[in-house]
C-alpha cells in the first residue's frame, strides 16, 4: 500500500496534465451546462477571462439568456442570468477591462438584485489567477459541461409549447395582474448608478424589452414597470431599442421559443434608438 499511493498520485498528475494540455490546444467555446446556475457562471467567467473588447454585451434575465447563442451577431457576449439579475451582469462588466463598445440591458425584470458571490467568483483576483493558471478549474471545462455542450451541438433541438401551455399562461397572467411593489424603484437605483457610470466613461447603453405573450404585455406588472422606467430612464435621455414583430410564441408566456428568440435577436441587433442616445 505505501508503494501504491505515490503511483496513484503521479498517475493523477499525469492525467490532469494531459487534460490541461488538451484544453489549451482545443480551447473549446463551451457555453452549456446541465443546470442553469452553472451556465450563468460559465457566461460570467468566460467573459472575464476572454480579455478582448466585445462589440456589445447583453445583460438581463432568463428571457434573453435562453436565446440560442449563435443568434447574436459575431462577437456579442451574453451575460444574462437565468433566474438571475441584469445587475449581476452589469457589475461584472463594470469590473472587467477593457469595457465593451456597447451595453444592452434587458428591462423585463430589471429590479432583481445582484448575486454578490457570482460577481466575486467571476471577477475576484484569486479566482481569476487560478483560472488563468489552470484552465481545468474553469467551470466551462468541467467534463460534464463539455459533454453537454458537445451533445447539444451535435443534436440541436427546437422547442415547442407544452401541452399544458394554457394552464402555465394562466399562472403568468395571475402574476402579471399585480402592479410593481413599493420597493421596486429603490431596487432600480443600483442599475441606474452603473448605467450612468458607463455613459460617463463613454460606453453607450441601450435598454430593450423582450417580447412576451400578447396577453401579458399591458397587464399591471408590465405597464407599471414601464412607468417606473420612464421616470428613471426616460426615452428623451436614454436609448431604448424596439424589437419589431407581433404574435410572439413562447414556451410559458415569457420565454420565447428558439425560433422566435432568433428573430428577436436579429431585430434587436438591427434596431435604432427610440429617443436618447
Amino acid at each position: 500500500m505505501p508503494n501504491l499511493l505515490p503511483r496513484i498520485f503521479v498517475t493523477a498528475l499525469i492525467v490532469l496534465g494531459v487534460y490541461e494540455a488538451v484544453l489549451r490546444i482545443a480551447a473549446p467555446n463551451v457555453n452549456s451546462s446541465p443546470d442553469q446556475y452553472t451556465a450563468n457562471a460559465i457566461r460570467l467567467e468566460s467573459y472575464v477571462d476572454g480579455g478582448a473588447r466585445a462589440p456589445a454585451v447583453i445583460v438581463g434575465s432568463s428571457l434573453s439568456a435562453r436565446i440560442p447563442p449563435d443568434a447574436w451577431p459575431q462577437g456579442w457576449r451574453v451575460l444574462s442570468q437565468a433566474d438571475g439579475s441584469a445587475l449581476t451582469g452589469l457589475s461584472v462588466v463594470a469590473a472587467t477591462h477593457p469595457l465593451p463598445a456597447r451595453v444592452l440591458i434587458e428591462a423585463n425584470f430589471l429590479d432583481s438584485g445582484a448575486n454578490p458571490s457570482d460577481i466575486e467568483n467571476a471577477t475576484g483576483a484569486v479566482p481569476r489567477r487560478l483560472r488563468a493558471a489552470l484552465w481545468l478549474t474553469r467551470r466551462a471545462f468541467r467534463p460534464m459541461n463539455i459533454i453537454v455542450w458537445a451533445l447539444r451541438r451535435l443534436n440541436p433541438s427546437d422547442e415547442a409549447a407544452p401541452a399544458n401551455f394554457p394552464k402555465i399562461l394562466k399562472l403568468q397572467q395571475n402574476g402579471f395582474a399585480k402592479a410593481p411593489d413599493a420597493g421596486t424603484r429603490s431596487r432600480l437605483l443600483p442599475v441606474k448608478a452603473l448605467v450612468d457610470q458607463f455613459r460617463q466613461e463613454g460606453v453607450p447603453v441601450a435598454f430593450f424589452e423582450m417580447p412576451v405573450d400578447a396577453s401579458l404585455g399591458n397587464m399591471p406588472f408590465a405597464s407599471g414597470r414601464r412607468a417606473l422606467y420612464e421616470t428613471l430612464f426616460p426615452k428623451s435621455t436614454y436609448c431604448w431599442l424596439p424589437i419589431a414583430g407581433t404574435n410572439w410564441r413562447t414556451v410559458d408566456g415569457i420565454h420565447l421559443l428558439a425560433r422566435d428568440g432568433r428573430k428577436a435577436a436579429g431585430t434587436l441587433a438591427a434596431a435604432a434608438c427610440e429617443g436618447g442616445v
